[in-house]
């Protein structure tokens, strides 16, 4: 359509109306400011659709004026509301509107329009009321905090949240998981819908929550879904197995998908196993959480003490730590390699007899009886007593499992008095499980055993007789279990 250049004007003439606004007199870049001022002076109300009255009404409304669900309801409920004297409920409201529109291209034609159009306007055929569509530029801080805050969104304790559908990677099938119809309200569409009728000058909605439900985007039905749970199916995935002190560990298929890097994310890539990359941080987990579970350092053991019957003992470095940064190396290793293993993890220790038990092979400190036994395969060999840790003087010997860490004889041992002051006690054997502290003959004590621990004691260490800490010497070896118990 040809645009009338001999008519090309500056400004509107007077009567002229956009969107019943008068622009008389005013250049594009006037009118634009005046009809965004105007329009965003205007409130935009939230009626409450009452669903159970419009299904009956009738349709008066031309069905090809009719652009949306939305709108047949606004104008129905409002034909509704013109032939009734019951207001409807207002759910909400939004004021200074605070928005930005893109009109001067429209303004622009409006002021300029087709020697049609013109002639028309002057014989008045045509209105100079000129109609716009408001298009939405910018929505600004202010609209967006009150819709934020319309108490429409406002959830209760019956809200069930759409969900989409999405393959179990958890599942040893890789199973599909249904989607979730909810009845939590889809933001967006409401948003969308107000904007709508705001750039339309429609400049109230009536809101059926039914309408504006969320809606999942993947079913379980979905193609890309279904091609993605047949792919997971397919894949080989190389078999790695765990031999854990009796324990037979399988790492499941979901775990090896995670050392792989497949995620849900990730999965429309459908890259083959052979392409498939090691993710380095997930294998570091994998092998974490194996130290965790299987590791028995640190733990209970239940133990059949000689005086007290069964007991259990919490603390102590005995039993088997998985060394993480090696085991997790050879994992990367195994996995780039593709192929099925069984294997036993490198251990930076390793229990003395098994993990789930101290076995019958060790040494029994029993604080409270201050007693010290000898167990070599199931037999006792000596017994003895003994002076442990002074209870005044805040050196009591800590209870736990732990294993004997070397032997050495003819040493001086060194340290803090409770006072400050240094000591040096020259000692024959000496056979350290906790750090500083060990057991060692004590020659310059004439008695041992009773309460002499409480007041008297050591600073830590196990004290005996000489000719016992002997015995003890010669039939234990690194790694020896130790168990210290009240």
């Amino acid at each position: 359509m040809c645009v009338n250049k001999n008519y090309n004007v500056k400004t509107f003439p007077n009567g002229t109306k956009i969107n019943n606004v008068d622009c008389s007199g005013l250049t594009v870049n006037q009118a634009e400011k005046k009809l965004t001022k105007e329009w965003n002076k205007k409130h935009f109300t939230i009626y409450e659709s009452d669903e159970k009255e419009i299904k009956s009404l009738p349709m008066v409304w031309d069905i090809k004026e009719i652009k949306s669900n939305s709108e047949k309801l606004s104008k129905d409920l409002l034909e509704h509301n013109l032939t009734n004297s019951k207001e409807p409920k207002v759910l909400g409201e939004l004021s200074d509107l605070d928005i930005s529109y893109d009109i001067k291209d429209r303004i622009n034609s409006a002021l300029n329009p087709s020697l049609l159009t013109s002639f028309l306007r002057k014989i008045h055929i045509v209105s100079n009321n000129i109609n716009i569509n408001m298009e939405i530029k910018n929505v600004n801080k202010t609209f967006n905090e009150q819709f934020k805050d319309l108490n429409i969104f406002n959830k209760t304790d019956n809200t069930i949240i759409t969900k989409d559908a999405y393959i179990d990677l958890n599942s040893d099938n890789f199973d599909i998981v249904k989607e979730v119809y909810g009845n939590n309200i889809d933001k967006e569409l409401v948003k969308s819908t107000i904007l709508n009728n705001i750039s339309k000058g429609e400049f109230n909605m009536y809101y059926s929550q039914k309408e504006f439900y969320d809606k999942p985007e993947v079913t379980s039905t979905n193609k890309l879904l279904l091609e993605e749970q047949e792919y997971l199916r397919n894949l080989d995935f190389p078999e790695i197995t765990y031999k854990i002190y009796g324990n037979t560990v399988k790492v499941k298929k979901q775990q090896i998908l995670k050392m792989y890097g497949i995620t849900q994310k990730s999965l429309s890539k459908k890259i083959n196993l052979k392409d498939l990359k090691v993710n380095k941080k997930a294998v570091k987990k994998y092998v974490h959480k194996l130290a965790e579970k299987y590791d028995t350092a640190w733990s209970d053991h239940e133990f059949n003490s000689t005086k007290q019957g069964k007991i259990t003992v919490s603390g102590g470095d005995y039993g088997y730590f998985i060394d993480e940064d090696k085991e997790t190396s050879k994992l990367i290793s195994i996995l780039k390699k593709k192929k099925n293993v069984v294997r036993t993890p490198i251990y930076s220790q390793k229990g003395y007899k098994n993990a789930n038990d101290i076995g019958d092979s060790y040494v029994e400190i029993d604080l409270t009886y201050q007693t010290l036994w000898l167990y070599k395969n199931g037999e006792m060999v000596t017994s003895t007593p003994i002076v442990t840790g002074s209870v005044a003087s805040g050196f009591s010997t800590p209870p736990g499992v732990y294993i004997l860490k070397y032997k050495t004889m003819h040493t001086t041992l060194k340290g803090k008095n409770a006072d400050g002051s240094d000591y040096e006690s020259p000692v024959t054997y000496w056979m350290p499980f906790n750090g500083g502290i060990g057991m060692h003959d004590a020659t310059w004590r004439g008695t041992f055993g009773g309460n002499i621990y409480l007041s008297g004691g050591s600073h830590g260490c196990v004290n005996m007789p000489y000719e016992k800490a002997g015995i003890v010497y010669r039939n234990i070896s690194a790694g020896y279990p130790i168990v210290v118990h009240y």
